[in-house]
């Protein structure tokens, strides 16, 4: 009786001790997968902070503002964006070098630029032309983006060897949301070919949003809390070409859309209440007044307002040109 009991607990045990063993091996298995899976999600998960740093190393990030004074010496973004500025109109900074390095020729051209703003012409930038430039800077907007180009800059004029200031692989570039233009001034150094400050290849985020009020579609903006439009255009660029004998056209340009008016005469102090004028009601950052049945041989005397679309206006100092003779 005691062999017929024995034999059935025999079998048990020994299925038992078969069967454990396929147990753990199917709990080894689950943990062989899970583990591979966790592996696999960590390397997405690697890899997608790889790319979130490439990309945000590529962005372009938007120079805001300056807010410190700039002089002989000075070096950096500041610099640059001042250069920037300045390169932008061809007439202030023929040279167009944009180095990070303020020397001689960037103080002359910031000379010419205070002059023509009617600023002290002291070839530093203090708070006044910090503000102006501020204004400037809103209409010309520029940052800095990732360049895999590996062309050298040229230098300042006062064989200054820093090397790009250890900026490798980044450069300076104008932010052009889709139907504005670049500055005519960054595009006249190369014939405009190749500008001297490049459009960037993506903008900084956000920039479509602060660049709204430029277009024009009479949006007032109602119930916005944007602070109002109290900055006075600037006038740039004013050149008198094509003169003739009886013809001659004067040019400017603004560093946001205006509205033109241009007087004219043969004495001075020009009178703006007798002399001729000529009216463009279109706003524009470009503007051009062709005059036609001038005298041979004449000085002539001209003054250019210029007004924005809320109001704020600019008035030029008095210029001149002379016709050629017979």
């Amino acid at each position: 009786m005691k062999q017929k009991l024995l034999l059935p607990l025999v079998g048990l045990f020994l299925a038992g001790f078969v069967l454990m063993p396929s147990v753990g091996m199917a709990e080894s298995a689950t943990s062989t997968a899970l583990l591979q899976q966790i592996q696999a999600l960590q390397s997405q998960i690697d890899a997608l902070k790889a790319s979130q740093t490439t990309l945000q190393a590529e962005a372009a990030i938007q120079f805001s503002a300056f807010v410190t004074s700039l002089s002989l010496g000075s070096q950096g973004d500041a610099v640059e964006a001042l250069q920037a500025l300045l390169a932008a109109n061809a007439s202030i900074y023929p040279e167009g070098l944009l180095t990070g390095y303020f020397g001689k020729a960037t103080e002359r051209a910031l000379k010419r630029f205070q002059k023509e703003n009617g600023l002290e012409q002291v070839g530093r930038v203090g708070p006044k032309t910090r503000q102006l430039l501020n204004r400037l800077l809103k209409d010309n907007l520029i940052a800095f983006e990732h360049d895999d180009d590996d062309d050298d800059d040229e230098d300042d004029d006062d064989n200054n060897d820093n090397d790009n200031h250890g900026k490798e692989n980044r450069r300076l570039c104008a932010v052009v949301p889709p139907g504005h233009l670049i500055a005519p001034g960054w595009l006249k150094k190369h014939d405009g070919v190749r500008p001297i400050v490049p459009e960037c290849q993506r903008l900084p985020k956000g920039i479509g949003n602060k660049l709204d009020d430029d277009d024009d579609d009479d949006d007032d903006n109602r119930g916005s809390t944007t602070t109002p439009d109290n900055l006075i255009p600037i006038i740039n660029t004013i050149t008198a070409t094509s003169t003739a004998s009886t013809t001659a056209s004067v040019s400017w340009t603004t560093n946001e859309k205006t509205t033109s008016v241009f007087w004219y005469s043969t004495t001075t102090p020009l009178d703006t209440n007798s002399a001729t004028k000529l009216e463009d009601n279109t706003l524009s950052m470009s503007h051009s007044a062709n005059l036609s049945l001038l005298t041979a041989s004449t000085t002539y005397f001209y003054l250019i307002k210029v007004s924005d679309k809320t109001g704020n206006s600019a008035t030029s100092t008095e210029r001149s040109f002379v016709t050629a003779a017979n």
